[in-house]
């Protein structure tokens, strides 16, 4: 389970502090406060200097820009911030310790003009990422369910069964013969491969945020099985685009990021057929906590 193995990295990083304080205090004999400060930015720098290559090789790899979506080294920066800031608490705190339970849901059968939603994640995450974004819909009337997507290494048609029975659950409390799927990064190609395997009957609508539709140069980077279907433009993509309905894909909104520091070149990260929502400003995991994204999402939701 994913949120054993955060747990075993938080506790690695508790204990690098830890032996860095010892050692600044009992062997360089600094003082107890700057030991354990100069200690507590020994994982910090860590998660800045993996979070600053990731931006650098997406910066690289960039497709160009809009105008509208331009902005400037300060904006640039809060944006670097802002997604170290998210990633370092979902990483540490909020994934290892809510990566089991439910994320919130308005009582079944919820709201009459409301969808169910069926939340799905990415790689390297659990459910627990889609919390803020559960709160807010289910204080408008949603029921929601979620997924974790194991093994985590597993390819990702081996998610169809787990996806299959989270839509089942949703339909067993609502009673609604259709749901939404909302996905970020790898699970909206999760969601691609469910209704490539079992058809769309039992699903009205899917949205997917920074989700890497025709691969992203990161994963060249890792061997995981998942993780090699997501390279660009990869045989794996192309057979799942290929095997795609047209009806199917026009159930999709997909909402990128022209400043996502995961998945790049960013946009061309779009489906033929589906809708688009282009945002700017904001990186991968960042999305998931922003307003602005919750408010586009639940306008989709409506029946």
């Amino acid at each position: 389970m994913l949120a054993r193995t955060l747990w075993v990295l938080t506790l690695i990083r508790v204990l690098v502090v830890v032996l860095v304080a010892y050692g600044l205090h009992a062997g360089a004999r600094w003082s107890l406060a700057p030991s354990i400060v100069a200690a507590l930015l020994v994982p910090l720098f860590v998660h800045l200097a993996i979070l600053g290559s990731q931006f650098l090789i997406a910066r690289w790899f960039a497709s160009p820009v809009p105008a509208r979506f331009a902005i400037g080294p300060g904006d640039g920066f809060r944006v670097f911030a802002e997604e170290v800031r998210v990633s370092l608490v979902s990483f540490t705190v909020t994934q290892p310790l809510f990566g089991s339970r439910p994320v919130a849901s308005a009582p079944a059968p919820g709201a009459a003009d409301r969808l169910p939603v069926l939340f799905i994640h990415g790689f390297f995450c659990n459910r627990a990422v889609w919390r803020p974004m559960a709160r807010v819909l289910a204080q408008r009337g949603h029921v929601t369910g979620s997924v974790n997507l194991e093994p985590v290494q597993g390819t990702i048609d081996a998610y169809v069964e787990v996806i299959e029975r989270g839509i089942r659950d949703l339909q067993r409390r609502t009673g609604d013969e259709q749901v939404a799927l909302v996905c970020h990064s790898m699970g909206g190609l999760a969601a691609r491969a469910y209704l490539r395997a079992r058809g769309a009957d039992d699903v009205a609508r899917v949205v997917t945020l920074g989700s890497p539709h025709r691969g992203t140069v990161h994963s060249r980077f890792a061997l995981a099985a998942n993780v090699k279907q997501m390279r660009r433009d990869s045989d794996w993509l192309a057979d799942l685009a290929r095997t795609e309905w047209p009806r199917v894909r026009r159930l999709f909104t997909v909402v990128l990021s022209h400043h996502d520091n995961i998945v790049a070149p960013q946009a061309i990260q779009t489906l033929p057929d589906a809708t688009t929502i282009e945002l700017g400003g904001m990186g991968h995991m960042a999305m998931l906590e922003r307003a602005q994204v919750h408010e586009l999402v639940a306008q989709q939701l409506i029946r």
